[in-house]
């Protein structure tokens, strides 16, 4: 696995990777709460894709293991030696924290706090084995800290270069009410208007399921009958999410990616959620090996998880929700 070294937007980053999960936890009445440090650099250099990846992990672990409450996402940094900065990023819950003798296991594949927990609400999954991995790929840590029935922060810590770019954040706030307000995504801030979402699917009723739910939301949505129409119409327009089915004529999904992928090379990185029937394990490590950011299993659920832009997903390592 090679990191990449390319110029990202911190703020934009943890913004968009927060709306992702907007649905999921809109679905379970938990507030998704976003804090970015005032005096943090905007731009940093390194590899936006595995940074996105790791907190994506980090935010799936902590809404699948919260039932209410809130789930707070913040970002702050030091300079160490210019141009480094020490990026901390956190993820606190609410939820049912971890036992103190599981701690030191946490970060390791399919973690299992005790039976009851196991079978309600599963392992800890290889998501936060992953993250640890590439948290320390990059030079970097990941730690918790946690009591049982008081919720757990994970705290990651990354020494990243600060790109020579540096546009300021928006200006804040006066001071007075609402200076200090964080940042929230929840049902009300739900994704209207919030841009267009590509679908591509060839199974007309798939396609109708999830175009109502995002239409229903606010969402603009673009449709594709196969991977060729997909990759046509995503370089015609702006688009902040991908559904994309596997199996499809003319170009299936996988081709599909890998053109976007390429196109999208050095600009902006737009998640695509594969739409699959297949449940085994090695196609879903082929979605994420061939680019897709996760996937999402079918049969959909009639409350239709699809939605998720509302996104990404969420299941600890980047699977599916159904």
């Amino acid at each position: 696995l090679e990191l990449e070294n390319i110029e990202f937007d911190l703020s934009d980053i943890i913004e968009k990777t927060a709306m992702i999960m907007t649905h999921r936890c809109s679905e379970k009445g938990i507030a998704l709460i976003t804090e970015i440090e005032p005096d943090i650099p905007k731009n940093f250099v390194g590899d936006p894709v595995r940074i996105r990846q790791i907190i994506l992990n980090l935010l799936g672990n902590a809404v699948k293991f919260t039932e209410k409450g809130e789930i707070r996402i913040s970002a702050k940094g030091r300079i160490i030696i210019p141009p480094y900065c020490d990026l901390i990023i956190s993820v606190k819950d609410t939820g049912i924290g971890i036992p103190a003798d599981k701690i030191d296991t946490v970060f390791e594949s399919f973690t299992q706090a005790d039976d009851f927990t196991t079978r309600k609400y599963g392992g800890t999954g290889l998501g936060l084995t992953i993250s640890k991995k590439l948290a320390e790929m990059m030079g970097g840590s990941i730690r918790v800290e946690c009591s049982p029935g008081k919720g757990a922060c994970f705290y990651v810590n990354l020494p990243l270069p600060i790109s020579d770019n540096q546009e300021p954040h928006p200006r804040p706030l006066p001071e007075g009410e609402g200076r200090n307000c964080p940042l929230s995504f929840g049902e009300g801030a739900g994704g209207r208007g919030v841009g267009n979402v590509l679908i591509a699917e060839d199974n007309p009723i798939n396609m109708l399921i999830i175009r109502d739910r995002l239409t229903g939301m606010g969402f603009h949505v673009i449709e594709a009958a196969n991977g060729k129409q997909a990759y046509e119409k995503y370089k015609e327009n702006e688009v902040i999410l991908i559904f994309m089915d596997i199996h499809m004529p003319e170009m299936n999904g996988f081709e599909a990616t890998r053109k976007i992928r390429e196109y999208e090379a050095g600009k902006k990185h737009t998640p695509i959620i594969a739409l699959t029937a297949d449940a085994f394990k090695d196609d879903r490590d082929k979605c994420l090996s061939e680019g897709m950011d996760f996937y999402l299993k079918k049969p959909f659920r009639c409350q239709c998880d699809s939605t998720l832009y509302a996104e990404k997903i969420g299941a600890s390592d980047r699977k599916a929700v159904c």
